[in-house]
């Protein structure tokens, strides 16, 4: 299987230190950790972990969410879409999406591929 594919969690500490592991370890150290009372420390991947410095375990949506936040990116309620800094939204402008999409649609017929 290839390591793209496999469903990874990331766990992330304090520090900012994020541990990305597959769902499966990722889930047996969260129960492991609700049983326990205090904290501990546990190895992952060779590296020993205190869990009192664990804030949590979150999927990589969640992960890319808040690297955008950090990043200064905001995320408009209309269409979900990600726009820079200070980047005036203009999801609601119907006419402005379907320029975009005929020009998507041409620059795809001219070129074999979708702009970035």
């Amino acid at each position: 299987m290839n390591e793209l594919s496999k469903n990874s969690l990331a766990i992330v500490m304090r520090n900012g230190v994020e541990i990305w592991l597959e769902e499966e370890r990722v889930n047996t150290i969260m129960t492991a950790l609700a049983m326990g009372a205090g904290s501990k420390f546990i190895k992952i991947n060779g590296e020993f972990i205190n869990t009192a410095d664990i804030i949590g375990a979150f999927m990589p949506a969640t992960m890319e969410a808040n690297i955008r936040r950090k990043n200064g990116q905001w995320q408009c309620r209309i269409a979900g879409t990600w726009h820079d800094r200070k980047e005036k939204c203009d999801c609601r402008d119907p006419l402005k999406i379907t320029e975009q999409e005929k020009y998507r649609r041409t620059f795809y017929a001219e070129k074999g591929f979708y702009p970035l």
